[in-house]
């Protein structure tokens, strides 16, 4: 299964489950060029989560997507924008010309990528002077081993040459949205298959053990790791 089929079965929890991004990060990103009418493509754009959040702002923007299930909701979020457009493609073939963009972002998507031959495309795809960015919504209590093995890796893609900025973004869920939220990750039990219901136990039982008067809230943080002139 290629990375891009990974997400094809579950676009609608997906799109439905995850949760947008801090308000004051999607600034934060817009703020990263003093370029007036900055280009941003925003490359593995899933559902159009972060997209729809540039487009609304008036930025001039391409999400970049391989999932066709994704990109359909993609092209969906960013209808009425006609300063956004969804394109098929992803990070190591990005459908831009050379010498196109101000900034390029990824948001929750990095580690899906070959960071040498993204890295390689931002370095083709970016203006002199342009910045990438690597954006994740975290949970601030979930600071494990794969939070770690990340940060290794975005600080190596970066060369060590990293700047990290967070910004709170809470997020509250019901009953239902909770369990779309937790079935929209990759390693999520499938409906249909043995470890599908004792799955969904589990993640009513955390419901119920963490919910407050019937809403359970997730102390997310989005985090956004940037490099400016990576091509310089």
């Amino acid at each position: 299964m290629t990375n891009a089929e990974k997400f094809s079965d579950i676009a609608d929890i997906y799109a439905e489950g995850r949760p947008e991004y801090a308000a004051d990060a999607v600034d934060y990103i817009l703020r990263l060029t003093n370029t007036p009418d900055a280009v941003i493509c925003d490359v593995g754009a899933g559902t159009g989560k972060l997209s729809r959040q540039i487009s609304e702002r008036g930025a001039m923007l391409y999400a970049v997507e391989p999932s066709a299930e994704m990109r359909g909701y993609l092209a969906e979020n960013l209808r009425g924008f006609p300063n956004a457009t969804a394109l098929d493609g992803d990070a190591e073939h990005i459908p831009l010309g050379d010498g196109t963009a101000d900034v390029i972002v990824c948001a929750q998507a990095f580690h899906w990528f070959d960071a040498a031959r993204y890295r390689a495309e931002c370095e083709r795809v970016l203006r002199p002077n342009g910045v990438v960015a690597v954006v994740y919504n975290q949970v601030i209590n979930d600071l494990g081993g794969n939070f770690v093995a990340r940060e290794r890796d975005i600080s190596d893609f970066f060369g060590g040459r990293v700047t990290r900025a967070s910004f709170p973004n809470p997020v509250s869920y019901t009953r239902e949205g909770w369990l779309r939220y937790r079935l929209s990750h990759s390693h999520s039990a499938r409906a249909g298959t043995p470890e599908y219901e004792p799955f969904i136990a589990e993640v009513n039982a955390q419901f119920d053990a963490d919910a407050v008067d019937d809403v359970l809230t997730l102390r997310f943080v989005t985090m956004i790791y940037r490099q400016l002139a990576i091509n310089d």
